[in-house]
């Protein structure tokens, strides 16, 4: 049977000046004929987005508010393994997920110290039979409604080359929506199949077309919506939107999740291995003003260290 997709995508770490860029998509498909799909109140029995306090369905939102520091990592491992297991993914080492999603281990992953020759067993904070029992539940309700998570993919942008691209292309903006639409392309189904797809704006950037049509050969876009909340673009089979809060969407929110989840597994390597050189040096998040203030604390370490600017820094 034929079918139709549903591709989410969206970032976190697009602000901070330490640690990687992440991008992640989540690819998903119904039956051709279904015309529209409510993943929200499909899945209500296992996923939701306003969780009780002795909830036992897995919390699905804005990455932003399943963790935060107070609140520990668990909620947010424990969904993005549990789909993760449903669509076949190991949970085994932030190595292993990183290869799995993003296809390779990136060769910038590799230069930077607190990486090299380390890597970190997972999960952390919930176990493995809860994952693989969320996973049969949410198998469960998905195969109800034919519904499959077909893929995840990542693509991890080390502060090496962030900087590059930032030089290449002019400024960060331009870097986003290119490295976005480049993992679009590469998980999107064959050219023709229907498609749909729910994607955070790019910062201010209202307009995407002229970036889609030189992505996307072989396929032509049409505006038919530009606005500072949502612009639309479609061709012949595939129907691509950027929107103020798209994690309303399911497919972006697991996404998002996905993305934070593995850019602060990374800060914690990050951390860990400076703490070993000051153990009593404060972590960071990375995020500009915190950055400025970790930076001005190990700085006098690079040189000893072997550790390049560029791969520490990053410079927008």
């Amino acid at each position: 049977m034929a079918r139709r997709y549903i591709i989410g995508m969206d970032e976190a770490g697009y602000g901070p000046k330490l640690g990687p860029l992440l991008i992640a998509a989540t690819v998903w498909s119904v039956p051709e004929d279904c015309s529209s799909f409510d993943f929200w109140s499909e899945l209500e029995t296992v996923a939701t987005n306003t969780p009780a306090r002795s909830e036992h369905r897995l919390h699905v939102a804005d990455s932003k508010k399943v963790y935060s520091s107070s609140k520990g990592l668990k909620s947010l491992e424990r969904s993005v393994f549990g789909f993760a297991s449903l669509a076949g993914y190991e949970v085994e080492s932030l190595r292993r997920f990183i290869e799995q999603l993003a296809g390779t281990i990136p060769e910038t992953f590799e230069t930077q110290s607190w990486y090299q020759n380390r890597d970190l067993q997972l999960p952390l904070a919930c176990n493995a039979d809860q994952i693989a029992v969320d996973a049969g539940r949410l198998e469960q309700a998905m195969q109800t409604h034919s519904l499959r998570l077909e893929k995840i993919a990542v693509d991890v942008i080390c502060p090496q080359r962030f900087n590059h691209l930032v030089e290449k292309l002019g400024n960060k903006s331009e870097l986003l929506t290119r490295c976005s639409l480049d993992l679009i392309q590469r998980v999107r189904p064959p050219l023709g199949s229907q498609t749909m797809i729910f994607a955070d704006k790019h910062g201010g950037r209202n307009r995407y077309l002229e970036y889609l049509n030189e992505t996307f050969s072989g396929e032509t876009f049409f505006s038919e919506q530009e606005s500072q909340t949502q612009s639309t673009y479609r061709s012949e089979a595939t129907t691509i939107t950027f929107g103020v809060k798209s994690e309303r969407h399911f497919p972006v929110a697991i996404a998002s999740m996905v993305a934070k989840y593995i850019r602060e597994i990374c800060m914690d390597l990050f951390n860990r291995f400076w703490l070993e050189q000051l153990p009593e040096l404060k972590p960071t998040k990375g995020y500009p003003q915190d950055a400025a203030r970790f930076r001005s604390e190990v700085e006098h370490l690079l040189p000893r260290l072997a550790i390049e600017e560029n791969v520490f820094w990053r410079n927008r």
